[in-house]
């Protein structure tokens, strides 16, 4: 057998260190590319997430409404008059071949956001903030609002709702909240950047907090749940300005429970949104208040504004 040279010999540590270190970073390089790949696909939170954690989060009941738009429902059909809607959006685009029936949910096209401002406007609505309904709601003599009010939520801060939503909405002359998790924010494709945000404060878009990394909080501890509230106002407060900053929240996924709402108002909050169908609107539910969610189809839209 050949005896190995010098400079064989020499190589050997280095060979061995080179494929050591290959080995041990690969799996970390791997999966780098591949979070990074998903989150440019699927934004931070997927909408394959949004609807496994709304499962968690609703009970039978809530559920068959949610996927079954159950327009005929009484709980639609007996609104009152001065009923105040609070719309839920999240994606505005067009619906993809690869979007399952249950994520539609979560996606309205241009045209079908278009057609619903619009009959906003010519039926004489006008958009309010959350706050401004909440407040009217703790005193209606002291916080009067428009006899025809709505309020339009948007939760996640997906980059749409400046590309789709913000142009429609300043053609209808409605106003916003958008509820945001800066987990999201400047941070991904599939976000919002702050720039964009601002643009929108600048038309009277309101901003309002969503938590931090948009936490399904009822799996929480409360020290988490505290954390994740407080964190994202104060980033939210500082990068857009306390005064464009709406102290309301909205729970991620819809999950809540009571320890969770007495938590929230604890911690300073005027009120906080589901996704809900009620019709209470009692000073207890001011920190579950009722939430349509606005998906791929417009009859539910048309029957709560059914003159």
């Amino acid at each position: 057998m050949r005896a190995k040279s010098k400079d064989e010999a020499k190589l050997n540590p280095f060979a061995k260190a080179l494929l050591l270190g290959v080995l041990f970073f690969l799996p970390f390089l791997i999966s780098n590319i591949l979070t990074a790949d998903y989150f440019e696909r699927k934004n931070a939170v997927s909408l394959e997430e949004e609807v496994e954690f709304f499962e968690k989060a609703l009970n039978a009941e809530e559920l068959t409404q949610l996927y079954g738009k159950n327009i005929d429902s009484d709980k639609v059909k007996v609104l009152p008059k001065n009923k105040v809607v609070i719309l839920g959006y999240h994606q505005i685009r067009e619906i993809e071949s690869i979007d399952g029936p249950k994520t539609r949910l979560f996606i309205t096209s241009p045209k079908i956001f278009e057609k619903e401002m619009k009959l906003l406007k010519d039926k004489g609505y006008t958009s309010i903030s959350l706050v401004e309904y909440i407040n009217h709601l703790k005193n209606e003599k002291e916080n009067p609002i428009p006899e025809k009010s709505v309020v339009i939520t948007f939760d996640d801060g997906y980059v749409t709702q400046y590309t789709e939503a913000f142009p429609i909405l300043k053609k209808y002359g409605m106003r916003a909240t958008l509820f945001l998790y800066m987990d999201c924010i400047d941070k991904y494709p599939a976000c919002l950047s702050s720039l964009q945000i601002k643009e929108m404060l600048d038309s009277g878009i309101t901003v309002a907090n969503h938590t931090l990394r948009h936490t399904f909080l009822p799996e929480q501890r409360e020290s988490i749940i505290k954390k994740e509230i407080l964190d994202n106002q104060n980033l939210l407060e500082k990068t857009f300005g306390k005064e464009n900053v709406e102290k309301v929240l909205a729970y991620p996924y819809g999950g809540q429970n009571e320890k969770i709402k007495f938590l929230v108002q604890n911690l300073g909050y005027s009120g906080a949104v589901g996704i809900t169908r009620g019709t209470g609107k009692d000073a207890y539910n001011i920190f579950n208040l009722d939430r349509y969610l606005m998906g791929d189809k417009i009859e539910l839209f048309e029957e709560l504004f059914k003159d």
